[in-house]
Parts: structure tokens; C-alpha cells; sequence
């Protein structure tokens, strides 16, 4: 900590400055007057910066011709400059504007319901991808568990299926599988 001088203050061995006029001993800050210095200090910087603020918003515009016969614009003007008040710029839209402004409405509605379609065709297009290959595994499930397997053909009687005819199955529902159930 730097060494303090003024008039009527002592440093304190142990714990700060106190006054040489109050003989008192060396004691530890209270929290209160620790507090209260940064607080102090921050409500000046922003009494100043309040008080310095309306200077900078009011500054005042002036205008005059130099030596080249150009106009300059400014605000420390030389002698004979003329003040000019400067109103903001409001910009109306006109029709033109408008249209445009409801054209490009417009065309992002349109773009957010083609991505909300798209978003729902895909979504569709996964569900029934899930259950075709829920099915597969659940054909191949029961090729695994072996058994006699048949179809029906156009008379109505069962037509068992041969070993190959089985192993056959079970490798186009393996090959269906990992091509079109992987990811």
C-alpha cells in the first residue's frame, strides 16, 4: 500500500490511516466505511459523466466558407461562421417501399411453409423407412428361429419353402437391412 501523507493523518502499522488528533490505536476498518469509499467515488464518476453528458448531446453545428470558397461544416467555427440547426431526417416510405417491403414478406412466408412441407415430408419419409425396417428385422428374427416356412399361391394351398429358398430370404433381408437400416 503507498504511504499516505497529508496534515493531521498518521500511517497505522496494521491496518490503515488514522488521525494523529484522535490518539486512538490501530484498528481494523469496519465493512461500512470500506464500503462506502467505492461507493462514493463510483456516484461522482457518474454525477460527472451525467452532468457532461447534455454538453456533448447540445453541441452546437456551424457552417462558413474558407479561403478556397468551399463550404466547411463544424463545431469550433471561425470568426463570422454562421449556426445552423440541424433537424434529424425522417425517411418515409413511400408505396414503392411498401410493396416491396410486403413483396419480401411474402416470399419468406412462402420459403417457411416449403421448409415446414419439407420438414414434414421428411419426417413421414423416416416413419415409414422405421417400420419397413422394424419389419425386416422382425422377418429375419423369425427366419433365425427356424421352423417350416410357407406361402399361400392363388389356389389357396401352402407351398413350404426349401433350405436355400430360406437362406436365400435371410440374406436379402440381411442385405436389406444394413443398406437401408444403417444411419
Amino acid at each position: 500500500m503507498p504511504s499516505v501523507r497529508a496534515p493531521g493523518w498518521r500511517r497505522c502499522d496494521s491496518w490503515g490511516i488514522i488521525s494523529q488528533a484522535s490518539r486512538q490505536r490501530c484498528v481494523q476498518p469496519s465493512l461500512e466505511c470500506s464500503r462506502t469509499k467505492p461507493r462514493r467515488d463510483s456516484v461522482r464518476l457518474f454525477l460527472w459523466i451525467a452532468l457532461a453528458l447534455p454538453l456533448v448531446a447540445s453541441a452546437q453545428i456551424y457552417r462558413w466558407t474558407d479561403e478556397q470558397g468551399r463550404v466547411q461544416f463544424g463545431q469550433n467555427p471561425p470568426a463570422g461562421a454562421e449556426r445552423v440547426e440541424v433537424k434529424p431526417q425522417v425517411m418515409e416510405r413511400d408505396d414503392a417501399a411498401h410493396e416491396r417491403l410486403q413483396r419480401t414478406e411474402r416470399l419468406f412466408e412462402a420459403r417457411r411453409q416449403e421448409q415446414q412441407a419439407a420438414g414434414e415430408k421428411a419426417q413421414k419419409v423416416r416413419a415409414e423407412r422405421d417400420e419397413r425396417c422394424q419389419r425386416f428385422r422382425r422377418e429375419l428374427a423369425q427366419l433365425a428361429d427356424g421352423g417350416r416356412f410357407f406361402s399361400t399361391d392363388e389356389r389357396g394351398e401352402r407351398q413350404y419353402y426349401s433350405e436355400t429358398q430360406v437362406e436365400s430370404a435371410r440374406q436379402y433381408l440381411a442385405g436389406r437391412i444394413s443398406r437401408d437400416c444403417s444411419g
